[in-house]
């Protein structure tokens, strides 16, 4: 098992952004495969997402290298407070704007759960942003 890196950052803010970048990727198999395989690596249930404040996330698709690879394909999007409030802590790993959506467990009950805090598939870049939950 590695060791995961977190970065010296807060948790977001209530009204961050949080992408998660693929038109599959919340069906419950894909999230169950890539939560397995990071609790197998790192010791946690946790799902790659992006997060951003509202202001910058046009800046995350076009020119920035993370997020021009979903420009103009389909996303998912919530709100840090929705995700927050629905009890997943949200650990920044990896290089900025990277963060880990962190799973109790791969149980149904959670990926329903987590499905439910997000909005779309949209096009990247998602416009209108959705509303705080």
């Amino acid at each position: 098992m590695k060791i995961v890196t977190l970065r010296d950052e807060l948790v977001p803010a209530d009204g961050c952004v949080v992408i998660r970048g693929g038109a599959g990727t919340l069906e419950h198999d894909h999230v169950r495969g890539q939560a397995v395989e990071n609790h197998d690596r790192y010791g946690f249930y946790g799902v790659s997402v992006f997060v951003t404040p509202p202001s910058a996330v046009a800046d995350l698709f076009g020119d920035h290298p993370i997020g021009s690879r979903y420009d103009a394909k389909p996303v998912f999007v919530a709100r840090a407070a929705t995700l927050l409030g629905a009890g997943f802590p949200l650990l920044p790993t990896g290089l900025p704007p990277h963060y880990d959506v962190v799973l109790p467990d791969v149980s149904e009950r959670h990926l329903v759960r987590l499905r439910n805090c997000f909005d779309g598939p949209v096009i990247a870049p998602p416009e209108p942003l959705p509303p705080v939950r």
